[in-house]
């Protein structure tokens, strides 16, 4: 699947991809939008970890551009496949093949069913034992998330 089209290429259900791309040299803010130009460099804080700044030349003007992800591990792991792409034209970088999130949505799977089968089998007492249950899962859904890209 092309970088353009993946999944975890969009930010509350807007496409991230391509950025817009405001001048970086001159005081008036000038945008461009579109798949032009040479990506110069990336830069990633780990401060800030779903967001991702990018540095594009056109005609001899330097421009950034910023994505904003909802998975700060794909964040994290996109920086490094560009930062071996620095150089090449935008549009290059949009065609790159980038694998299908599979992994995470069977282990989603997987645990909507521990879900259901620990939630039948304890029967809590409580709504909030349920409640506390249910986050506990998610909050291990979330590191298993940031620790695959990480493991990459």
């Amino acid at each position: 699947m092309t970088l353009r089209n993946h999944p975890l290429m969009n930010y509350d259900g807007f496409q991230i991809w391509p950025p817009v791309w405001v001048n970086a040299s001159t005081v008036a803010t000038q945008k461009i939008s579109g798949e032009v130009g040479v990506l110069v460099g990336t830069k990633f804080y780990t401060h800030c970890p779903t967001r991702l700044y990018l540095g594009m030349e056109l005609e001899l003007r330097r421009y950034m551009g910023c994505l904003v992800f909802s998975e700060a591990g794909f964040c994290q792991h996109l920086n490094d496949i560009l930062q071996a792409h620095i150089g090449r034209e935008i549009r290059d970088i949009g065609d790159l093949e980038l694998p299908t999130p599979v992994p995470l949505f069977q282990h989603q799977t997987t645990l909507a069913l521990y879900k259901r089968s620990t939630v039948k089998r304890q029967q809590p007492a409580k709504k909030r034992d349920r409640r506390y249950l249910l986050h506990y899962l998610g909050t291990a859904l979330k590191t298993h998330r940031l620790s695959r890209f990480r493991a990459e």
